[in-house]
């Protein structure tokens, strides 16, 4: 890996909940504060409704009394393919890399690196990662292309929608 990649590289975020069950949740995000160096905001932005679309079409769905369901996507920025044009390299920090090798160490200690005695793992990321500033859009481009092209949808073009 280059000076220049590893210069380049997200760190990335682990964040561990104890369930009040006992069982520890995991979740993962990048820090893509970095990018703002290289990207501008009309690459990155994806649509968002605005709250206030959100309350007026819920007060016509209700005063028409139509059903409205809501739907959660799990894992759904890691079923989004990354952007092949841009190399996306994240860094596991001493921590996550010194507990992959204490977890797997035949597995991982060809990855490690070494930096100021730490170790560290650099990779690149083939899925959109949480917290990268395209994360979104490159998401929402792979969820429309599902429901136009598998699912028969419309893509309601109108500025104002």
């Amino acid at each position: 890996m280059t000076k220049d990649q590893k210069s380049r590289a997200l760190s990335y975020l682990m964040f561990l909940k104890q369930k009040r069950d006992g069982s520890i949740k995991g979740r993962g995000c990048a820090d893509g504060r970095k990018q703002r160096i290289w990207q501008t905001k009309a690459d990155i932005s994806s649509p968002t409704v605005s709250t206030e679309a959100l309350f007026l079409t819920s007060v016509i769905d209700a005063l028409e009394e139509r059903d409205v369901a809501t739907a959660d996507i799990p894992n759904f920025f890691l079923q989004t393919p990354a952007d092949k044009s841009e190399q996306l390299i994240i860094q596991l920090d001493r921590h996550i890399a010194g507990a992959l090798l204490r977890i797997y160490p035949d597995k991982y200690k060809t990855m490690i690196t070494y930096e100021k005695g730490k170790p560290v793992i650099y990779g690149e990321a083939n899925k959109a990662i949480y917290g990268t500033l395209n994360a979104a859009i490159l998401a929402w481009k792979n969820l429309s292309k599902y429901l136009v092209d598998k699912m028969g949808f419309k893509l309601n073009l109108n500025p104002y929608d």
